[in-house]
């Protein structure tokens, strides 16, 4: 039976994470929350704090920082009292995404930073890589571009190394974004164009969202209106499915987009 059980929460977890994949969040999370309420009955710690962390990701992912925070810090918790340094070392990191997701970077680099000292301590090579992409864009944030760049190449490198062709996506979008804000956008859609391409052959919705509203954004600034209608389109329509809380201020973004095509 115990067998049986512990079965149930793991395949629980797989098909939340299956349609937490597939952008259908709200169903995720009600596949979630009876994985964290089966785990408790049945005491099992690990489960339940990598459930409560899905949920929070979930939230995250619709742009409702503070639910995610909420999780999170559940998820911290937990696996605190359990001594599992790397689960730790990910709820920290979660924390700080949710917080740089508030547009608070300093409290997320303080929590990037706790989650660092975690990998490198038992020798986590992929937290590292994503603490160092995470880094990038917190120092991004604080207008540190060359903190920003050296981050972000790193979070590449390890990507490469590691082979994990997703994560690629991160380090080339995060030097793309330097590249943006320095106003030299042909490297900026160059870079771009790379993570999109990841993001699509590995069916992230989130970062194929991400990246779209980025060239969008290249191409206004080139004026090229036509095209940044179009990729910006891509990421209202992906919002729109998730139940993102900016999809209507994208909207009157594109709106706007639009009544500039219509006056020429």
């Amino acid at each position: 039976v115990a067998g049986s059980v512990r079965q149930e929460i793991i395949i629980l977890n797989n098909l939340g994470i299956a349609f937490q994949n597939s952008g259908e969040l709200k169903q995720a999370i009600e596949i979630f929350e009876n994985a964290v309420a089966l785990s408790r009955e049945t005491g099992r710690h690990q489960y339940e704090a990598s459930a409560l962390g899905n949920i929070g990701l979930c939230h995250y992912r619709t742009g409702n920082m503070q639910s995610a925070i909420d999780y999170y810090t559940q998820q911290l918790i937990i696996v605190r009292k359990t001594g599992a340094r790397r689960g730790e070392g990910n709820a920290l990191r979660n924390l700080g995404l949710a917080y740089a997701g508030m547009s608070e970077p300093q409290k997320a680099v303080r929590y990037y930073t706790l989650s660092l000292k975690i990998a490198n301590e038992i020798g986590d090579l992929a937290g590292q890589g994503a603490t160092y992409g995470n880094l990038g864009g917190a120092y991004r944030q604080l207008g540190n571009a060359q903190k920003a760049l050296e981050y972000y190449i790193n979070r590449l490198k390890i990507a490469q190394q590691t082979g994990d062709v997703r994560r690629q996506a991160v380090g080339f979008g995060g030097i793309g974004n330097i590249f943006f804000d320095a106003g030299d956008l042909e490297k900026a859609l160059a870079y771009y164009e790379k993570a999109i391409s990841i993001a699509r052959d590995t069916g992230d919705v989130q970062a194929e969202s991400l990246w779209a509203w980025n060239i969008g954004l290249v191409y206004e600034q080139q004026g090229e209106i036509e095209s940044a209608i179009e990729y910006c389109s891509i990421t209202v329509d992906i919002k729109e499915k998730l139940e993102h809380i900016t999809t209507e201020r994208d909207k009157i973004y594109l709106h706007n987009l639009q009544s500039r095509l219509d006056k020429k």
